[in-house]
């Protein structure tokens, strides 16, 4: 594959085998592809997802426990979240979260207690309690996901020869799941397993690879959807069986605060440690079906 690399002064002509372009949703890829008249097709969301992130150092208290608290919007009536987190030097992270544009960053930045004030608006009072003496040691910082999107480059034709696509290139996930580089390290070694193992041309290992990257993300992108889906406001391309993904994800996540085993269970298919499978073994099923007869 011949790559041209320009700037201001000079333009440079590299070839490579094969080039792996891991930039980001941001990427170029797809503005060359687009010139080149190659069609990819796209599953989207516009989701519009705000984040204000700052870093505070709280007061002595013996009574904290926790290393992270969690606080999740449960929708569609509740749109913001948010966590906090222990760090490195003794000090705290805040991370506020806001789907459908609810947050406006200008508000935040323009007021002085602006950060404070936004913590106020989660279910849970809990953040807004430990900031309220807490030094705050930076500025806010505002991030927005307006789309999750899958470039589904498995089903490309006449995908250029050479190129090959990993992580945010190919699928950026809502970021609050936590998953992107938990996404991108089973496709580095999807990668590795293709080329150990390659027995045909790189273009055909490069083929394969996307392919088994669809396979990869598509559990996980039906996960992050089945949860998005939840405000009404976000349209776009809904699987058949979305209410019975939600119906089930919901009594998981409900029955998780009874039982520890569910509570592992959840988090281990969450962090893509096993998959989405795994919350329907038998023992689980009927956990879920004994919490419905009861109540």
């Amino acid at each position: 594959m011949k790559i041209q690399l320009s700037n201001n002064k000079s333009t440079e002509l590299l070839y490579a085998d094969l080039v792996v372009d891991t930039s980001g949703s941001a990427s170029l890829t797809s503005t060359w592809l687009e010139k080149a008249k190659i069609t990819v097709p796209q599953e989207k969301l516009d989701i519009g997802l705000t984040y204000v992130s700052q870093k505070f150092k709280l007061p002595e208290n013996p009574k904290r426990d926790w290393k992270i608290k969690l606080i999740y919007p449960n929708p569609p009536q509740e749109k913001v979240g948010g966590t906090i987190s222990k760090v490195e030097g003794d000090q705290y992270i805040v991370t506020i979260i806001g789907y459908l544009n609810t947050i406006s960053g200008k508000e935040i930045i323009k007021r002085e207690d602006g950060f404070l004030e936004l913590t106020r608006t989660l279910p849970k009072q809990d953040i807004y309690h430990e900031l309220l003496n807490a030094t705050p040691l930076n500025k806010p910082s505002i991030y927005r996901v307006p789309q999750i999107k899958w470039k589904r480059i498995d089903k490309v034709k006449g995908f250029p020869n050479g190129l090959l696509l990993m992580g945010d290139t190919i699928c950026r996930i809502d970021p609050v799941f936590g998953q992107g580089m938990s996404i991108a390290v089973l496709e580095a070694l999807a990668l590795r397993s293709i080329l150990q193992e390659q027995r045909v041309s790189m273009q055909q290992a490069i083929t394969s690879y996307h392919k088994k990257v669809a396979r990869i993300i598509a559990p996980i992108w039906k996960m992050v959807i089945t949860e998005v889906f939840r405000y009404p406001a976000i349209t776009g391309k809904k699987p058949p069986e979305l209410n019975i993904q939600q119906w089930y994800a919901k009594q998981i996540y409900l029955l998780s605060i009874e039982k520890r085993d569910v509570y592992d269970s959840f988090i281990k298919v969450m962090n893509l440690v096993e998959p989405i499978t795994f919350l329907m073994k038998p023992k689980i099923i009927s956990s879920v079906l004994k919490r419905i007869l009861v109540k």
